[in-house]
């Protein structure tokens, strides 16, 4: 988590900055299917479909991330059909969560995708490049967004956003 304690200089000003902090682990699947139509659900393919099962990303034609609400494998397969491969990526993937009213900025100071409200509306996800990080961004609230990144390069986007909210604290300080 960004530390605001060594930004006291910024008094309120460092309330409105980006919290980076991880979410807890949760089992995800990469599901995967020649049909392209029993994988993806319908509707846009950038808006992530939450179910009593769980939250499916459309990644791919054919291909899905799935975040199930239990951890069960049956419930898995009985979520996904009879035509559907199921890959565990549990262990993969982590996720950072940026929160606050700069949260939009800073993310926006490393990625190309358009992430105003008004292009970027809750629920909505991307695939991108978050700087040199090939991440999924997830909008899932108003000023909260999910970093979803591979586990081997989490720590150095760890250090990268925070040397990123830092350079934006130094922004704050400028007349």
């Amino acid at each position: 988590m960004l530390d605001l304690e060594s930004h006291s200089h910024l008094g309120e000003q460092a309330s409105s900055l980006a919290s980076i902090s991880w979410v807890p682990w949760h089992p995800r699947y990469l599901l995967r299917s020649y049909d392209e139509r029993s994988v993806f659900p319908e509707g846009d393919r950038h808006i992530a479909a939450w179910s009593d099962a769980g939250t499916r990303f459309a990644l791919a034609p054919g291909e899905q991330l799935f975040l199930p609400e239990g951890s069960d494998a049956m419930s898995v397969q009985q979520a996904s059909g009879p035509d559907v491969f199921i890959i565990d990526v549990s262990s993969a993937q982590l996720v950072l969560r940026l929160e606050g009213d700069r949260a939009r900025e800073l993310l926006g100071s490393g990625c190309g995708v358009d992430l105003r409200p008004a292009r970027f509306a809750v629920n909505q996800f991307a695939q991108t490049r978050l700087g040199p990080f090939a991440v999924l961004i997830h909008r899932a609230a108003d000023s909260i967004y999910d970093v979803h990144v591979e586990r081997s390069l989490a720590e150095s986007l760890h250090a990268w956003l925070e040397l990123n909210a830092s350079s934006l604290t130094g922004a704050l300080q400028q007349p």
